[in-house]
């Protein structure tokens, strides 16, 4: 068999940004941030598109927070509290 007729798995963006996240257990997806945070995830996704927070990469179509956007947004989050 030819290796261009051998049938490859259909691997989906979600699916590579599991495998990214797997690998680097330091970082999470918005709405793992957001459980985490115990806030909605939709408050932390207009905190960025109203400038008040770094967009963080995205992988397919995915936001991964590193260790240091976490700790931004918690930041971030702890002082909104205080001042509703």
């Amino acid at each position: 068999m030819c290796f261009w007729s051998e049938k490859k798995p259909n691997l989906t963006p979600i699916y590579h940004a599991r495998i990214f996240l797997a690998q680097r257990r330091s970082m999470k997806t918005l709405t793992e941030l957001a459980a985490d945070l115990n806030i909605p995830y939709y408050r932390i996704k207009y905190a960025h598109l109203s400038g008040k927070l770094q967009e963080p990469e995205k992988v397919g179509g995915i936001r991964i927070y590193s260790r240091k956007m976490i700790d931004k947004v918690r930041a971030y989050f702890a002082g909104s509290k205080n001042n509703p």
